[in-house]
């Protein structure tokens, strides 16, 4: 775990299987613009830039569960996983995921929002299990 934005699923999964309503990730530019995407869709309930190094996140809780299950990392800094638009427009290599997270030009954005609204590819980062 070499880079902050694993270092944070993992910490965020840690949490979550502990049942912990808050919890503090490391910070850089993809775990910010992650926690906001995170954020407006629903997934987490809000989270805070403590300082130049750390994050606070706090989970959404559902009937005494979090609503997050898992996430998990797809595209490694070792192996990175990208999708055209063609790919996408196929649902040959995305139709068996839940949630996926594209890291396009456009920003972080939903799989399904890349192909309906968008009409662009990227790299797949996460799959998030709800």
């Amino acid at each position: 775990m070499s880079d902050n934005f694993t270092k944070a699923i993992a910490i965020i999964n840690d949490a979550i299987m502990k049942r912990m309503q808050k919890v503090v990730v490391p910070r850089s530019r993809l775990v910010v613009l992650f926690l906001i995407y995170l954020s407006k869709q629903g997934f987490i309930d809000s989270f805070f830039i403590q300082n130049d190094f750390t994050c606070l996140v706090f989970f959404r809780f559902v009937n005494n569960g979090c609503l997050l299950k898992k996430i998990v990392r797809i595209s490694k800094p070792s192996q990175r996983i990208y999708l055209s638009y063609n790919d996408l427009k196929l649902k040959k290599k995305w139709q068996q995921l839940h949630h996926g997270v594209l890291s396009t030009s456009k920003g972080l954005i939903c799989a399904d929002d890349a192909y309906l609204t968008v009409k662009t590819g990227g790299e797949l980062l996460v799959d998030i299990l709800v």
